[in-house]
């Protein structure tokens, strides 16, 4: 038929394609076996992304083949990043909302370090501002004070002390006492510790910036801070990108000297208590022994289980 391309059947030529094929279908499945011996599994997604991650000669962060930044940022806190997921620093920030602050910071701390006949100690946590605001309390305020407050608030407060008010007061009413209960469950367990004496000691008023404060930190505090290096960086971190610091500081030397500071972030509205307290330890600072069980302690055991086995062997002869 003109135009048409003639197939012509030729067994010979059809058995030499299917060995072809086979040949080639045999040599790609033992590339494919040799390829995956000895592997005990396959690798996970992340460490698969992990050997194409190279760290940058410059920034030191984390760049893929095709040289563009990837979300495993380097974190400048501990030095891990977001693929060990241990790191909170280290997460990938999201773009906050217009007129949307930051979340909190809220880091504590208890360190001490007691040797060589000296004892530092760091204690740091969140200053509950509002929270104290909110229970119209001061700082000073001790269990027993945080709880006939709540008691005063929580009856005025009440929803259902208010069902004569409008709709809008009702209203106004429910969100107070709501605010009333969530700041006692804070406060409810602190007593007194939360008191910055800024008022009382004039003399002793300071206001740091963040490389002064930071510097006197170290200067009163660095055997206690360094038990913990997290969160000696986590307190440095805090404290670079605070507003203020305002300190209390009273006898910087080796032997005695104590600080107390607020720390405020307006970015967030956080607010941080640090208190740093070094000086010689004394006898009372020590853990007392306990005293070596007496003859009676000693003999104790042995009579009570005399006269329980008497006991028993009354009970079976009758």
């Amino acid at each position: 038929m003109p135009g048409v391309a003639q197939v012509t059947e030729d067994p010979e030529a059809e058995k030499a394609a299917s060995a072809a094929v086979a040949a080639a279908v045999a040599a790609a499945s033992a590339v494919a076996a040799a390829s995956t011996a000895g592997e005990e599994k396959a690798p996970k997604a992340d460490e698969a992304w992990v050997d194409k991650v190279t760290y940058s000669p410059v920034t030191n962060a984390p760049v893929d083949l095709s040289g563009k930044m990837t979300e495993a940022r380097l974190c400048p806190i501990s030095g891990m990043t977001a693929l060990q997921g241990l790191c909170p620093f280290a997460k990938p920030k999201k773009k906050a909302k217009s007129g949307e602050k930051p979340p909190k910071m809220k880091l504590t701390a208890d360190l001490c370090f007691e040797k060589n006949g000296m004892k530092v100690t760091v204690w740091v946590a969140p200053y509950p501002k509002e929270e104290l605001a909110e229970m119209e309390l001061p700082d000073t305020a001790m269990k027993e004070d945080i709880r006939l407050q709540f008691r005063k608030l929580a009856m005025k407060h009440h929803p259902d002390k208010n069902m004569s008010g409008t709709p809008e007061e009702q209203e106004a009413a429910k969100i107070r006492f709501e605010k009333i209960k969530d700041a006692h469950e804070l406060l409810k367990e602190t007593d007194g510790e939360f008191e910055f004496p800024w008022e009382k000691f004039p003399d002793m008023q300071r206001d740091l910036g963040p490389s002064e404060a930071i510097s006197m930190f170290a200067k009163m505090g660095s055997e206690a801070i360094m038990e913990d290096p997290m969160k000696s960086q986590a307190l440095q971190h805090m404290v670079k990108i605070s507003s203020s610091c305002q300190a209390l500081v009273a006898d910087v030397n080796p032997d005695a000297s104590w600080l107390e500071a607020l720390i405020t972030d307006n970015k967030s509205d956080s607010y941080h208590l640090v208190k740093i307290s070094r000086r010689k330890s004394t006898p009372a600072d020590a853990t007392p022994e306990e005293p070596p069980p007496t003859d009676a302690a000693a003999e104790a055991p042995v009579k009570t289980a005399s006269k329980s086995s008497v006991k028993t062997q009354e009970d079976a002869g009758e």
